[in-house]
């Protein structure tokens, strides 16, 4: 009998998950064009055959084309020309955007980018002095803001002290990361009547 660990040991991993190409909205329009330009010729097809009746379009209009004459328009008309190929083909050959996190287990786990930030502010929530935390993560940093209630009754600790206790929460998850990404706190600190209902939800 195989072990499932001997028979996967021959699989790919699974490839990183990534957004759309940049190219997609473009090839959406295109096919649209092409479906009109489909459209047109079939109805130029019918009219010639009298199947239906109607003025032909492409006609008078490669007539006219054939007809044109330098106009001072095309002295835009061509470096446009040459912008939008060029935009095309870096567009077509860009790389697409990986929109996952991946973890430094084996096999390799794919976190997306809330899901990393979520994490982060709930390790972040954990310190007493701390009432809320909210963090944007990438794949090379994470950003944690923590908002700190000023109560002269029960002096919060120092920003450097803080800063400290935050990075030592969320970096033993930010280590199973891959590449490890590099952590930046901010302290927010309020007075006890800036409050508003709603704190100390984890974002």
């Amino acid at each position: 009998m195989t072990c499932p660990d001997q028979a996967d040991a021959g699989t790919p991993p699974a490839p990183a998950p990534r957004a759309a190409p940049a190219a997609a909205a473009t090839m959406v329009l295109l096919g649209v064009a092409l479906l009109i330009a489909g459209a047109v010729a079939v109805r130029e097809l019918l009219i010639f055959h009298a199947i239906v009746p109607g003025a032909p379009w492409l006609a008078p209009a490669s007539q006219w084309i054939a007809g044109l004459t330098w106009r001072k328009w095309m002295y835009y008309a061509a470096p446009a020309a040459v912008i939008v190929g060029v935009a095309a083909l870096v567009t077509a050959f860009r790389p697409r955007r990986r929109t996952h996190i991946r973890t430094a287990a084996a096999p390799p786990v794919w976190l997306s980018e809330t899901a990393v930030a979520r994490a982060c502010s709930a390790r972040a929530q954990q310190i007493a002095a701390v009432e809320s935390a909210r963090t944007t993560a990438t794949r090379r940093h994470v950003h944690v803001t923590v908002t700190v209630p000023e109560r002269p009754w029960e002096p919060p600790p120092g920003d450097s002290a803080l800063t400290e206790l935050v990075r030592e929460r969320v970096a033993p998850f930010t280590r199973t990361l891959h590449p490890e990404p590099a952590i930046r706190v901010r302290i927010v600190r309020v007075l006890p009547t800036q409050h508003r209902s709603g704190s100390g939800r984890v974002r």
